[in-house]
């Protein structure tokens, strides 16, 4: 309960308080462990978007440290009229207006946010001050309703808050979480997520926009309270919360020693050291066997779960055993994991969280269009995917992007992941107001790196300028070469490079978890423009193997980035047409998590049309394809078009596929390690809207093959697709489709069409068909 001298000094601060300028940033200091400055700062999201509308700014500091280099980099850009500091002694900031807001518990911040910053209110959303999972869901409810987050430290209503009311001449009270104190107006209880939807779809709020979380993270986890980070953007995209509230288990390690004896029956032969060891959890027991080949190939891991010396059919990759009552996915070798361990066991498997999604979703009527995962794997884990192509074990969230009962992705899926969530919420704050960062100094700017050179034409046809390419010398040397010492490049290009002032970079070059190829390192200090990054690179978004989430792809974030999008394992040629649609995507004015639907898809078709299995590298590369940043973010286009891409349109019963109105062909970068072609040209063909079916070929080179999707809804579902004319041979469709329904009840339709003859040898365009008509039937 709230102290009657609190009480005094909450209206006296009312009193003299002004209305805020209209770009406000809204600073609050999270300590490590969990403290009320946590549900403070979820009190002050929704008041963010009373004072910014359009444009909410908050993020999160250290208590009692100065401002981080990439927070005032933020505020720069950015330009606030105002930072309002909430706690207990604000930090000085050069060059700004900066005004305190002393609190010192939860209870007094929420009354004080809503006193500074509401003069009335219809609604008012109540949540007990030390109730953290539903304060998560009724921050991201108070910005739907444009209502204060208030708090209670009783099951009733005190006197402040009762005062606080009735100044607002609030009506409609809604109580997130299991208390619904006596409210003299209309008072709702909304007990937990799914009562939460319910509620927002029978008030026709129209939620296209999830935000997963998990709430243990307030005190688990490596990276902690990055859950914070799903109220803000769902508030922000006018969405909801829904937690994944697990005590995750991600990649639990169990050591081995090699195996001296004969193996037991049902136990695989193994060409390579057999290696035994005890999977225990509380009071089971069960030995287990792993057998292989060497270099961890086909490894399969046979256990004894009842320890009795009978061992079950072995398991690999990807499969999933029952032990004390949960089921975990398995991972087996030293590359699925840091350490020397090989086998690994996970829970909740991706199923399992699905489940729980579909729940939502039934809930909300249709999956959304957006689903925002936060945190790293441990919190949140990806999908373990065995029976691979490069690698056999491998770490997806393609599953979350497909709902029950559909071939293809229908959900935009993007992950959120930061080194502190004191940068997360500065990530947040990047992502929701992008379109108030853009500056002429580097919104029309395109960069390409390394070995990839060859989308220059994509990005020039909706008017980014000439894209500047960066090699591998342009990164200046951090140890210069010298006689008896080894030279080493800097962890990334100079902040004066342009690739610092640059909306979009496209990459590709040998790369890990750690560096995208020389460009750029985990440790990296250059500051960013809030640049949508895309590498080709092996294993970039791989978040597996270190302790501690070392990863590039958050300091990517950390530093100006607002979304990456690349591969959580080693990539080959046929990860091409998926790096392409994301492209084709992003420029055609999708949202990074429509675009990435969209690349997926793309490789869902090819292993449809490939007739691909399991160990397929199309297959391999769709699963391994990641996307990082909020799904809903949308890159500033310079401008319309220049010429048009290659589109699909339907009259009646017939098809139209359009070609894209200009190809353009383009000398490709030969990679080094392609020995055998040497310095021999190689040419590519580009057009907006295509993409390029790759793959190795045997005179040692990636062969393309370029296509178009058709794609299209209709009401009723098709039942026959033909091709109207006869084409020259390699032109036109294979005659495959696939029509799936659409949670309204409408169909979509897809097929893959080639439309150009093209020569990579010469660089010789063939032939162009410039649209095909195709008659369909329905049922």
């Amino acid at each position: 309960m709230i102290c009657r001298g609190a009480s005094l000094a909450i209206v006296a601060f009312a009193q003299i308080a002004l209305a805020a300028p209209t770009r406000t940033t809204f600073v609050v200091p999270l300590d490590e462990s969990p403290s009320w400055r946590d549900m403070a700062y979820l009190a002050a999201i929704p008041a963010s978007q009373q004072v910014n509308p359009q444009s909410p700014s908050l993020f999160a500091i250290q208590p009692g440290k100065p401002f981080p280099r990439e927070h005032l980099d933020y505020l720069k850009r950015f330009k606030p009229e105002s930072i309002i500091q909430i706690g207990d002694k604000a930090t000085p900031i050069s060059g700004y207006k900066s005004k305190s807001f002393p609190v010192s518990g939860a209870a007094e911040t929420s009354l004080k946010l809503s006193q500074q910053f509401w003069t009335s209110s219809k609604h008012a959303v109540l949540c007990q001050s030390d109730d953290y999972d539903s304060a998560l869901i009724a921050a991201s409810v108070a910005s739907l309703l444009k209502a204060p987050l208030i708090y209670s430290n009783s099951a009733e209503l005190n006197v402040s808050i009762k005062t606080e009311l009735k100044r607002l001449k609030t009506s409609n009270l809604i109580s997130i979480g299991e208390s619904k104190p006596q409210f003299s107006g209309t008072s709702v209880l909304l007990n937990g997520p799914l009562e939460t939807i319910i509620w927002a779809t029978k008030n026709s709020f129209k939620i296209t926009y999830l935000a997963a979380v998990n709430p243990v993270d307030r005190n688990a986890f490596t990276t902690r309270k990055l859950s914070l980070i799903g109220a803000q953007l769902a508030a922000g995209r006018r969405g909801l919360v829904v937690p994944l509230k697990f005590h995750v288990e991600w990649k639990k390690p169990f050591a081995t020693a090699i195996h001296t004896g004969n193996l037991p029956p049902n136990v695989p032969k193994s060409s390579a050291p057999p290696k035994s060891g005890t999977i225990e959890f509380g009071k089971v027991k069960a030995p287990f066997i792993l057998t292989g080949d060497k270099d961890e190939h086909n490894l399969k891991l046979s256990v004894d779960k009842t320890n009795s010396g009978q061992f079950a059919p072995p398991l690999v990759s990807g499969d999933q055993i029952t032990l004390n009552q949960k089921t975990y996915a398995v991972s087996l070798g030293t590359r699925t994991r840091f350490g020397d361990t090989d086998v690994h066991l996970t829970w909740p498997t991706a199923e399992l969280l699905n489940t729980q999604l579909a729940k939502y979703y039934s809930a909300l009527g249709s999956p959304p269009e957006h689903l925002c995962i936060v945190g790293f794997p441990d919190t949140i884990p990806h999908a373990i995917i065995g029976r691979g192509g490069i690698v056999e074990e491998q770490a997806s969230d393609l599953p979350y992007a497909i709902p029950p009962g559909s071939e293809f992705a229908q959900i935009g899926v993007g992950r959120i992941i930061a080194e502190s969530v004191q940068f997360g919420t500065l990530y947040a704050a990047r992502a929701l107001t992008y379109n108030q960062l853009l500056s002429p100094n580097w919104k029309n700017q395109a960069s390409q790196a390394e070995w990839e050179n060859s989308l220059g034409p994509l990005f020039e046809n909706v008017g980014f300028a000439n894209p500047h390419h960066l090699e591998a010398k342009d990164v200046p040397w951090q140890t210069p070469p010298a006689e008896g010492v080894d030279p080493i490049r800097a962890p990334s290009f100079a902040q004066a490079s342009p690739l610092a002032r640059s909306a979009v970079l496209a990459h590709s070059e040998h790369s890990w978890w750690r560096g995208m190829g020389t460009m750029f390192t985990w440790d990296a200090e250059v500051l960013l423009a809030p640049t949508i990054v895309e590498s080709g690179g092996c294993g970039v978004a791989c978040l597996d193997r270190e302790p501690d989430n070392r990863s590039v792809v958050a300091r990517l974030l950390r530093l100006g980035a607002v979304a990456f999008s690349g591969g959580s394992r080693e990539l080959s040629a046929e990860a091409q047409p998926l790096r392409m649609e994301f492209w084709n995507g992003v420029l055609s004015g999708q949202t990074i998590g429509q675009a990435h639907r969209r690349a997926l898809n793309a490789g869902l078709m090819i292993i449809k049309d490939s007739s691909e299995g399991p160990g397929g590298a199309y297959r391999y590369s769709t699963n391994v394809r990641m996307q990082f940043g909020d799904p809903a973010i949308r890159l500033n286009l310079p401008s319309s078009p220049k010429t048009a891409p290659a589109k699909t349109t339907i009259q009646g019963n017939r098809i139209t596929v359009h070609s894209p109105e200009k190809w353009t062909v383009v000398r490709t970068f030969v990679p080094p390690d392609w020995k055998q072609w040497g310095d021999k040209p190689l040419f590519a063909v580009r057009a907006p809207g295509s993409y390029a079916m790759s793959s190795w070929s045997g005179d040692g080179r990636d062969k393309e093959i370029p296509l178009v999707t058709a794609e299209f809804i209709t009401k009723k579902r098709v039942t026959s697709i033909a091709q109207a004319a006869e084409l020259p041979e390699s032109l036109g469709w294979i005659g495959k489709w696939y029509s799936s329904p659409n949670p309204d009840g409408t169909f979509t339709t897809r097929f893959t069409v080639r439309m150009i003859d093209f020569d990579q040898v010469t660089g010789k365009i063939n032939r162009v068909i410039e649209k095909i008509d195709y008659q369909i039937t329905f049922e």
